[in-house]
């Protein structure tokens, strides 16, 4: 059945995988954040430390710690939080790097999700710079390539009902999780179309197509939310 409901997600436009592959070693921030620091000093955005002599305004990046984002155990999603500094000669001019930093992380569009959830500002005397300071996390899924909408899909549960001494067949519920990642602007009209396009899934050997049993919000990072659906059907076993 898990299989047969990947099918039936990727054919409605839903990247659909199980979520035993998923694999939070796949993700990779890095070149998101690097492009996104680009934007502001262009040519002088730099991992973990500036050159010598490096001319302002420049930019340094380092990734300082990483969560995850995990349903019935599987980790479907990471977190990596990154510090960022930015430097400049002037207060005007870091007053409008930290703007563009605003505008920049406010208007990205891509699968990842950032959001900055700290900020300082400082002069260095000893530097004679104007420095700010920043945290921010990037959210993205555990695959190599990832997009949404996107979906993992696994077993749950198998519940056997009581055998009977006078039926040579017992009853046998299979539950599934699809766990739903989308926008929160997108996450409902998802929800919608993937029960829409899954109840009543017949499976070969089920006695019961797919039936939904609601669902609930798992996790949420940024602009990302994860919604784990839970689905059944029943099979029978000789006994």
């Amino acid at each position: 059945m898990l299989q047969q409901v990947i099918e039936r997600l990727t054919a409605d436009g839903i990247d659909a995988s199980l979520s035993s592959k998923a694999d939070p070693s796949l993700a990779d921030t890095a070149a998101t954040m690097a492009e996104l620091l680009e934007q502001l000093v262009p040519g002088h955005a730099y991992p973990l430390t500036l050159p010598e002599k490096e001319p302002l305004p420049n930019a340094v990046y380092q990734p300082m710690a990483r969560n995850f984002l995990d349903a019935d155990g599987y980790l479907l999603g990471r977190v990596d939080i990154y510090m960022v500094t930015l430097r400049a000669a002037r207060f005007g001019d870091i007053q409008q790097l930290t703007q563009q930093l605003d505008q920049a992380v406010s208007a990205f569009t891509g699968v990842e999700s950032i959001e900055i959830t700290d900020a300082a500002q400082e002069y260095e005397s000893d530097q004679q710079q104007y420095q700010a300071h920043f945290e921010i996390q990037i959210a993205t899924l555990s695959t190599d390539t990832p997009s949404l909408p996107a979906a993992f899909v696994h077993t749950v549960g198998s519940d056997a009902a009581p055998p009977r001494t006078t039926c040579r067949h017992q009853l046998v519920t299979e539950s599934l999780a699809v766990v739903l990642i989308a926008t929160q602007s997108d996450i409902e009209a998802l929800r919608l179309r993937a029960v829409s396009a899954l109840v009543g899934l017949e499976s070969p050997g089920a006695i019961t197509p797919l039936e939904d049993v609601g669902g609930q919000q798992v996790a949420v990072s940024g602009r990302h939310v994860y919604w784990r659906e839970l689905l059944q059907w029943q099979r029978r076993i000789p006994t």
